[in-house]
């Protein structure tokens, strides 16, 4: 039987010193099972954008990023 998928949502807004620490959480509570982690970024002006760039690499398979457009 498969697992049910589990997405974790991160939203994210300057805070590009917590990421590694939130994301590499979520993966290690979801257990290697069937699971999404999706960071909402809402126009963060710091360094969160080459935060996540190695964590890509490390979740790629299970990883997304959605960046807001600012109008």
């Amino acid at each position: 039987m498969k697992k049910p998928l589990t997405s974790v949502i991160i939203p994210t807004y300057n805070y590009a010193h917590c990421l590694t620490r939130a994301i590499n959480s979520a993966a290690q509570q979801a257990g290697g099972g069937n699971y999404e982690i999706l960071v909402v970024n809402d126009g963060s002006t710091d360094n969160t954008t080459e935060a996540i760039k190695p964590l890509l690499k490390k979740h790629k398979k299970n990883y997304a990023t959605l960046k807001k457009k600012m109008v």
